[in-house]
């Protein structure tokens, strides 16, 4: 009986550390993500305004991080002062994948041409 109460608290011990564990990396990860953006010369009330912006436009909340990811990579493609740019095919299918409609990729493509210009004006200065 001592056993199985042991054995039992113990599970549940590794259960929630190993829940607490993974809260922590998705934390951290987002916190990475922000500050990819804050060295980009977006501060936090900017990256706030594109994750509403992305909300506002039909993006899943579970689906937000993994679009500010693609943002990055996406901003990344644009050539310096460009204000026309063609989405990636690795991009465009990787964002329906994770179920993003082609107006929402529009929305997206938007944000990271913002995006782009404000780090272009920022690093011009």
């Amino acid at each position: 009986m001592k056993k199985k109460i042991i054995g039992s608290i113990l599970l549940s011990g590794m259960i929630f550390l190993s829940y607490t564990e993974a809260l922590s990396q998705e934390r951290s990860q987002e916190r990475s993500i922000n500050t990819y953006y804050n060295k980009m010369g977006i501060d936090n009330e900017g990256v706030q305004n594109i994750e509403d912006l992305l909300l506002g436009n039909g993006i899943e909340q579970r689906n937000i991080e993994v679009v500010k990811r693609c943002i990055i990579g996406i901003v990344k493609d644009i050539p310096n002062e460009s204000l026309e740019f063609k989405l990636s095919d690795r991009n465009k299918n990787y964002l329906q994948e994770i179920g993003v409609k082609p107006s929402q990729i529009g929305v997206i493509k938007r944000i990271a041409l913002r995006v782009s210009l404000s780090n272009s004006r920022r690093e011009g200065r």
